[in-house]
């Protein structure tokens, strides 16, 4: 609202600054202009002047639209984030519930699921969500919850669960935090992507 405040007060000036130059020359003898207007003239001023508005306004309205999507997108993203920071600090707490971890994994997915949607809606913008998002995360939520069958060897498995809680070996929070890393960065570029958009 700001720009077309401050760009309606230019046009004032600009217009006005027009008034007084035409008026300060319709002073010298030696310029005339005809009191008389064509009505073809008329008509044709008339409708540049409709066409202008007429465009302009829809320009404003989709560039509006536009900003709406990408900063809903955006806010998304933020959210992704947010959820993948407290996946990573839920997951270093021992003893975690496994129905817990399943549900934040699936938070995750859904989130990314509405970016996705959401950039799709965008038209101008040419990459959607980052293609390797979906495979870091089916690898991560493998990483968390895939467990032997057989409880027999739950001493050699890097993730056991027992009473319904889980936990992994030290080599398995290494390889799910180089994942959510992994997982971080694609967000961060996703969220310079659509600001950039």
């Amino acid at each position: 609202m700001k720009i077309r405040n401050s760009a309606i007060f230019f046009s004032l000036i600009i217009a006005l600054a027009i008034g007084v130059i035409i008026g300060k020359m319709n002073a010298t003898p030696w310029l005339t202009f005809s009191s008389t207007i064509d009505p073809l003239e008329g008509i044709a001023v008339l409708g540049t002047i409709f066409v202008a508005i007429y465009v302009s306004s829809i320009l404003e309205t989709q560039m509006d639209s536009d900003k709406v999507q990408r900063d809903l997108a955006l806010r998304r993203a933020n959210d992704l984030d947010d959820g993948i920071h407290e996946l990573a600090t839920f997951v270093t707490s021992p003893g975690q519930n496994i129905s817990d971890i399943n549900f934040r994994l699936k938070k995750i997915f859904l989130l990314s699921q509405s970016v996705n949607k959401l950039l799709k809606l965008i038209k101008h913008v040419k990459n959607g969500f980052p293609e390797d998002f979906e495979g870091l995360h089916k690898d991560l939520k493998n990483l968390m919850t895939n467990t032997p069958i057989d409880q027999v060897q739950a001493n050699d498995s890097p993730v056991t669960i027992k009473d319904g809680k889980i936990s992994y070996t030290r080599e398995r929070l290494r390889e799910i935090e180089i994942k959510i890393d992994k997982i971080k960065d694609c967000i961060f570029e996703l969220q310079i992507h659509i600001a950039r958009t």
